[in-house]
């Protein structure tokens, strides 16, 4: 009896891994007929604040975290968040921090001397058609404000590149309000939701038959044993 018993917990085990791998590959994949852009950030005004030295802390759903430097890129996982801090040069330079995710994690959340700006990076862009130039996102952020207990980070534009190697600047109007783009050519016309949602029922539909299958002939065992 406890034999069966392992037995159907396995099985129960692998239908719950099917599900989630299903779940998460529909979630990660890609419109027909469409690629996804990068997301950058880049923080523009370092080198005033040559007393504080400034990291990104990534943490969902990976933890890490890097020093940012002068006109480098922040790069993430496109279903990343993190965020900026800035912390004392003399004193993050005394400090050893340790390998592993939860000395990342106590370091970043339990530290008195890190400063947490406003706002948080999200590396997720959108998804245009496979004929758009449209390649690369990158957001310039500007420190505004920065106190011993106080960082505000404010978006100041956006860098569109394209594929022929052309940057088109946009600055933003509005806090928070992506300022919009004028498309260099004729873009044919997206699919239309009917098409785009009947994809991505394709894979889970084909899965979750699958595991009907699997269910029928774990009766059918079941029965016979």
């Amino acid at each position: 009896m406890k034999i069966i018993q392992c037995i159907k917990f396995w099985r129960l085990l692998f239908l719950i891994v099917i599900i989630f791998c299903v779940s998460h590959v529909s979630a990660d994949m890609i419109e027909p007929g469409k690629k996804p852009i990068q997301v950058y950030y880049k923080l523009t005004n370092i080198d005033s604040y040559p007393d504080y030295v400034f990291l990104v802390y990534t943490f969902a759903p990976m933890i890490s975290y890097s020093e940012i430097q002068p006109d480098e890129e922040i790069r993430g996982y496109k279903f990343s968040n993190a965020y900026i801090y800035a912390m004392k040069a003399s004193e993050y330079r005394n400090l050893e921090i340790g390998e592993g995710d939860e000395n990342i994690k106590q370091f970043f959340e339990h530290n008195d001397y890190l400063i947490q700006s406003n706002v948080e990076l999200s590396f997720s862009g959108k998804q245009v058609p496979d004929i758009d130039p449209l390649e690369t996102q990158t957001i310039l952020l500007e420190i505004d404000i920065l106190t011993q207990t106080f960082l505000k980070i404010r978006l100041s534009s956006i860098q569109y590149g394209y594929s022929d190697g052309t940057i088109e600047e946009v600055t933003y109007q509005t806090e928070g309000v992506t300022p919009d783009i004028i498309q260099p050519y004729n873009l044919p016309e997206p699919p239309s939701h009917a098409v785009v949602g009947l994809w991505y029922a394709v894979i889970p539909s084909c899965a979750i038959f699958g595991i009907v299958i699997v269910m029928k002939i774990v009766k059918q065992r079941d029965a016979k044993e």
